[in-house]
């Protein structure tokens, strides 16, 4: 639960310095690219899906 209020956090720039360097040095920084690049990529499909739904 921690990766995921940690990249949420940083995907929408509400993470305080701190914070992130905390991160990093408890949490795997390998499980953290992982877990990011695949919620960037959800998050991309979600508001792909959303615009076509207004548009369509």
């Amino acid at each position: 639960m921690q990766y995921v209020q940690s990249i949420i956090a940083a995907l929408f720039g509400i993470q305080s310095d701190s914070k992130r360097r905390e991160d990093f040095q408890k949490l795997s920084v390998k499980h953290l690219i992982a877990l990011a690049t695949l919620m960037t990529v959800a998050l991309i499909i979600l508001i792909v899906f959303v615009v076509n739904i207004v548009i369509g």
